[in-house]
């Protein structure tokens, strides 16, 4: 086999490895973002004054909603999900 038939051969399978180091990439940075966006969620929601006015008790909702809207697309883990639900996810994580 000649060198050009040996890339020929090679690089849809190298196009292929590379897509799913891409894959990889991005869903480890997602993981990354989620993770901290819910800890830092998770720590303004404990640093909220325990007041019932109404700037507090809007800011909980949102907070508590956000955490369970995540919980909710995360509760089959990170290696279950599909790559509808990370497109989801990621969309969701611009708008939140």
């Amino acid at each position: 086999m000649c060198a050009r038939a040996t890339v020929a051969a090679t690089t849809p399978r190298l196009a292929r490895d590379l897509q799913s180091v891409a894959i990889m990439q991005t869903t480890d940075d997602l993981e990354d973002r989620v993770e901290r966006t819910r800890r830092d969620w998770q720590t303004k929601l404990a640093a909220l004054p325990a007041d019932p006015s109404e700037e507090t008790s809007t800011t909980r909702a949102w907070i508590e909603r956000h955490l369970h809207e995540l919980e909710v697309h995360l509760e089959r883990g990170w290696a279950r999900i599909s790559d509808e639900t990370r497109a989801k996810i990621a969309e969701w994580m611009k708008r939140a």
